[in-house]
């Protein structure tokens, strides 16, 4: 039998790695050992860490606390459907400091979400201390629908949806925080949400509670009685704490008459019954703070259901719907004193607009704008593609500060009502949605005809709607010549457009707008367009050298024809003038009133883009040669 020797020189496998774990040992050792006493180097030498004298380490401690909090945002929007880490944790592996500051920060972990694992729950728990906790979780299994569907370039994809619920385990380990639990947020099943609101039977500085039932949907929103009760020994059947109580999906529990007792904020949302709303209002008599929000469309009431409210404490009442008749029975049956704030935000159908329920609409609108100080001071018209919105603000009579195409939440009075429809202008129109168009413009104009001071006014149809579809000066009359008052127009989109409107449209489709539309006008700001330095080069040149035996005020004349002329003619039927060139629709308007006697004497073009520098000095020098002084700022905006 034949035996394979290694070759001279050549070491066999065993040896060969046995020699190997030799030499790594030995350079282990070294390395040990140069270790240590680098170590030992160190502890007697100041320490230098790589990131010294970086200015965004060294940023004091209270100013890193209060960024770590703006990175955190709002918690409670997650929409994760598995469990995670926090989405801010990465701000404590920037460096060393950072990680001690940010784990150090107890109000950094006293909120907890649903997109936590039972991992990071139980680290939160232990990093925040003795803080109040800010608990929001799901209990209980998924909903049956569990899917949804998008479209996305004609293909359909299921997505999952948001939900994921914590184990009993971790739920009783959270729960164990009782005495540190100021807000809790709760979603799930019914049956569920009760249970746990049953093991909280003692008494806890409880101050917001959040409810949320996931199988609340299959119940008929018009019944008058709730499905759920809670318990009578929830957080030891005394409430003294709890002031804000939020319904997310509806009323469908019955509360105790000592826990309404004390709310000051209210939020209901989602389909409910009317009639449970004003029956939870009677036990409600520190309520400063209504909002209601339901995406139903149709509510049937009876007038002998519903007994009137007084709530004398409330000074805000927020209502967003998509029913004319939950506005009226809340304007209705809602008896509030005359300082309360109320905003409404509606978003209508157009077959809405014009019944019954509008003109109840409007007599009521009416009624709460006459008991309104100051009245309504601003308007804004917005017209798009497939859709109408207009604002109405009024703000406090102490102070008037200038107002807002955005109002605040601060206004004593504020509607904003959206209302599909393709307007005049689109080929697609219906008599339905043309008459909802016109309807909005009767409504703002009834609302400030005699107090609004500010209009704003916006079209925007798409990049290609001017090219596709013809303009109609003529359908925005109601607006431009019913409102009297007013001293500061602005313009936004579609500005080019809107100027010819403002003034009196074109030769073919005069408006025929007189003095008394804009008899108070001083200010005009036009906020999107652009202003063509070519264009107003060529009318410098032409003012100066005029036809013979021209004044000032002949010239200016002979320019505005000239302007009208030449907008009507490069513009033919169909529409394929630049959109965004705003240079002669805003001579035209100035001209145009001028010669009605309302002088102008500021103009801003606070975002209105220029091709050259200089273009603002060209328009005051054609104004000032037309012998027009008119104040032009570029970045004056409120």
């Amino acid at each position: 039998m034949l035996t394979r020797h290694p070759r001279p020189g050549r070491l066999s496998p065993t040896r060969m790695q046995k020699e190997r774990a030799t030499l790594l040992i030995g350079a282990g050792k070294k390395c040990l050992t140069r270790a240590l006493n680098c170590r030992l180097f160190l502890d007697n030498s100041p320490v230098s860490y790589p990131n010294a004298g970086n200015a965004a380490v060294e940023v004091p401690t209270e100013i890193l606390r209060v960024i770590f909090l703006l990175c955190i945002g709002d918690p409670v929007s997650t929409n994760r459907s598995q469990k995670y880490p926090p989405t801010w944790i990465s701000i404590t592996y920037v460096c060393r400091r950072w990680r001690a500051v940010a784990i150090g920060f107890q109000d950094l972990w006293s909120t907890i979400t649903p997109d936590l694992s039972p991992k990071w729950t139980l680290a939160f728990l232990k990093r925040s201390s003795n803080r109040s906790l800010h608990l929001h979780f799901n209990v209980g299994s998924p909903p049956k629908q569990t899917f949804r569907t998008r479209v996305k370039l004609g293909k359909k994809r299921r997505l999952t949806a948001a939900f994921v619920s914590l184990s009993d385990k971790t739920i009783k380990k959270i729960l164990s925080h009782t005495p540190r639990i100021q807000e809790l947020q709760i979603s799930g099943n019914g049956t569920d949400v009760i249970r746990i609101l049953k093991s909280l039977d003692k008494q806890i500085p409880l101050v917001s509670l959040t409810i949320r039932v996931r199988d609340g949907y299959d119940h008929h929103s018009s019944r008058n009685d709730a499905s759920f009760a809670i318990p009578q020994t929830f957080i030891g059947g005394s409430a003294h704490q709890l002031r804000h109580l939020h319904c997310l999906s509806g009323l469908h529990f019955t509360f105790p008459s000592w826990m309404l007792a004390s709310i000051s904020d209210l939020t209901v949302s989602m389909d409910f019954s009317p009639y449970r709303l004003f029956a939870v209002l009677h036990q409600m008599p520190q309520l400063g703070t209504l909002k209601v929000c339901s995406m139903r469309q149709y509510f049937h009431l009876s007038d002998h259901g519903i007994t009137p409210v007084h709530l004398n404490s409330l000074s805000l009442l927020v209502l967003e719907t998509n029913s004319l008749d939950l506005y009226i029975a809340l304007s209705t049956y809602l008896l509030l004193s005359t300082s309360v704030r109320r905003h409404f935000n509606l978003n209508l159908s157009a077959a809405s607009v014009g019944g019954s329920s509008w003109n109840g609409f409007l007599t009521s609108l009416k009624a709460i704008t006459s008991i309104t100080p100051s009245g309504v001071q601003g308007l804004q018209f917005k017209r798009q593609h497939n859709s109408t919105c207009i604002r109405a603000w009024a703000m406090p009579a102490e102070s008037l500060p200038i107002g807002s195409a955005w109002p605040p939440l601060d206004d004593i009075f504020s509607l904003q009502v959206q209302c599909t429809g393709f307007g005049c202008y689109s080929l697609h129109s219906s008599i339905v949605h043309e008459v909802s168009f016109h309807y909005l413009q009767d409504l703002c104009v009834s609302l400030g005809r005699e107090t609004a001071k500010e209009l704003s006014v916006e079209y925007y149809g798409g990049k290609d709607a001017f090219k596709r579809f013809q303009f109609s000066h003529c359908c925005w009359r109601t607006l431009f010549s019913g409102l009297p008052k007013v001293t500061t127009l602005r313009f936004g989109d579609g500005a080019a457009h809107l100027l010819i409107s403002a003034s009196y449209g074109t030769v073919t489709s005069p408006m025929k707008l007189s003095r008394r539309s804009f008899p108070n006008l001083r200010k005009v700001q036009v906020a999107r367009g652009t202003l063509r330095t070519r264009t107003l080069s060529r009318w410098i040149q032409y003012a100066s050298a005029p036809p013979e035996n021209m004044n000032c005020r002949e010239l200016r004349k002979h320019v505005q024809t000239l302007l009208v002329e030449q907008w009507s003619t490069d513009t033919p039927r169909g529409g394929t003038r630049d959109s965004l060139d705003v240079t002669e629709g805003l001579l035209i308007f100035l001209l145009h009133w001028r010669s009605k006697k309302t002088c102008v004497s500021e103009l801003a073009l606070p975002e209105c883009e220029r091709d050259e520098l200089d273009a603002l000095k060209l328009l005051e020098q054609l104004l000032r040669m037309l012998d027009w002084e008119v104040v032009l700022g570029a970045q004056n905006a409120p």
